[in-house]
């Protein structure tokens, strides 16, 4: 039953991914909560040097000063659709299951997902008075 609600979780997801999602503009640097990137399309870091691009073959890559720094090693799986950010960074799957997902610290929603000029890939979380990281690629400055 615990797989079917999360199956059906996903599911939802997934119509709204395609439905309602709104997706970034070209050039943009971040997604805010429920923007994605359909495959084809990437993120920009503000001064040039880092881009986030979700590939046509499945993969996520963020790529750096002329070389790949990350990815989230989904590359040949076909059933990725692109990447979405809600809460969390996820790559939903037209089977209705996640093909991967970030691991947030200590489970915590984030509502900003930033390509920063330091080549780090940032989800934020705003504690009203600042914005706290919850998850991060770890590539900065590379």
């Amino acid at each position: 039953m615990k797989k079917f609600i999360a199956s059906m979780g996903v599911l939802g997801l997934l119509m709204s991914f395609s439905a309602t999602s709104s997706f970034a503009a070209a050039g943009e640097d971040h997604l805010d909560y429920g923007q994605s990137l359909q495959k084809g399309q990437h993120l920009v870091s503000q001064n040039g040097l880092y881009s986030l691009e979700m590939q046509y073959d499945g993969n996520l890559v963020l790529y750096g000063r002329g070389t790949h720094l990350w990815d989230t090693h989904t590359g040949g799986n076909t059933r990725v659709m692109g990447v979405m950010f809600s809460n969390r960074l996820f790559l939903p799957g037209d089977n209705g299951y996640s093909q991967w997902t970030s691991d947030n610290w200590n489970g915590e929603s984030g509502n900003l997902l930033k390509l920063q000029d330091d080549g780090n890939l940032v989800i934020y979380v705003n504690s009203f008075t600042y914005y706290r990281v919850v998850w991060d690629t770890g590539t900065n400055l590379r």
